[in-house]
């Protein structure tokens, strides 16, 4: 089965960015594309298994149809982990791969200062945004009760043309490097 890689930014997995993934999966299934996640936070340059885990990263984004890149917003909670982790993956690793984008947190004000943020490393290594990035910020979440929080029914109906217009254009990014 093929498959897209969301590689998370965000310092906490858990909470709406793992609610966030959840739903990306959710809107994959009729597409038969599974989603595979890494997470920015377990990657310490420093830690003796750093190489190891870098070169199964490297490996997954090689083989995925596409990337979902969930960075937190503002800007300024994503020059950590997910920069630390952008600034170790191989010149042009995501060359013939669809990115997108998906912002959450903040407000959508600062998106265009996040993409701003993480251009220079995105553009090193060779992605391909073709799509207007997506912000989930807290106004896009429902909270009822005891119950998870959920995205409301916009959220969802935005996301789902997002991965839509994305899984068309994983497949022809697969087509093309094949070509190549």
């Amino acid at each position: 089965m093929s498959y897209l890689l969301a590689i998370s930014g965000h310092p906490n997995k858990f909470s709406r960015p793992g609610f966030l993934l959840q739903a990306l999966a959710r809107h994959l299934y009729p597409y038969q594309i599974e989603l595979k996640a890494a997470y920015a936070i377990d990657f310490k340059p420093e830690a003796p298994e750093a190489p190891a885990r870098l070169n199964d990263l490297v490996g997954l984004i090689r083989n995925a149809r596409g990337i979902f890149l969930l960075a937190p917003v503002p800007k300024e909670d994503w020059i950590g982990s997910l920069k630390t982790l952008h600034d170790h993956l191989p010149d042009r690793v995501f060359q013939y791969k669809p990115v997108l984008v998906v912002g959450s947190g903040g407000f959508v004000g600062e998106m265009q200062d996040l993409e701003r943020s993480l251009a220079p490393n995105l553009e090193r290594l060779a992605a391909h945004l073709s799509l207007a990035s997506v912000h989930v910020g807290v106004k896009n979440w429902d909270f009822v009760g005891d119950q998870p929080p959920s995205l409301t029914v916009g959220t969802e109906a935005r996301l789902a043309d997002a991965i839509r217009r994305f899984c068309g254009q994983a497949a022809e990014a697969v087509r093309l490097s094949e070509a190549a």
